[in-house]
């Protein structure tokens, strides 16, 4: 029995986890992209002289601004290091939200709830990691920090576990659908 009957705006649950599906493909494009610059820029690849000069001077290390070489060439050395992991977590982060979504997407087209599995795990996952850093951040931060995250983080938990009741509401309605379909079949 499906959780919710209808989606946001009262729409059917098929199309509110397709503009669900649609906007998070959205986001795992922007985030890919994302990691390929920061790999780009790790790299070279992109001259630091076309960038502005408040995003150079962000990407130069403080011991280069000092003058000292020996300080600055580690200080290089780690900001890479740096940027590798960082460009390197956003592209497989992006890559990953990107084929479950697309999974998603074809789930919702095709009506397979085996499509689904991907995006309630990885959903359910996520969940957990928002609610456990809401928790720590409220705890371990100090009181204006801890009011942010109460103001935007907990809304966020909320909205986050609404739209995985959609999908997940949706992947039960087309389990009782294959059922009553056997046992029609029977």
């Amino acid at each position: 029995m499906a959780l919710l009957r209808k989606g946001c705006f009262c729409c059917e649950l098929r199309t509110c986890v397709l503009v669900q599906a649609w906007t998070s493909m959205l986001i795992a494009v922007l985030h890919t992209a994302f990691g390929l610059l920061v790999l780009a820029l790790m790299a070279d690849l992109v001259p630091h002289e076309h960038l502005p000069e408040e995003v150079r001077v962000r990407l130069r290390p403080p011991a280069v601004m000092s003058g000292n070489r020996k300080a600055a060439a580690a200080a290089v050395r780690e900001m890479k290091v740096q940027q590798a992991l960082v460009g390197s977590m956003a592209l497989m982060m992006g890559l990953i939200n990107l084929s479950i979504t697309i999974a998603l997407v074809l789930g919702c087209r095709k009506e397979n709830r085996r499509l689904l599995v991907p995006a309630l795990i990885w959903g359910a996952a996520g969940l957990v990691f928002i609610t456990v850093m809401t928790i720590v951040t409220l705890v371990a931060t100090p009181a204006k920090v801890a009011a942010l995250v109460a103001v935007s983080g907990v809304p966020l938990l909320v909205l986050s576990v609404y739209f995985w009741l959609h999908i997940l509401s949706y992947y039960l309605e087309l389990r009782e659908e294959d059922r009553e379909l056997k046992r029609q079949t029977l």
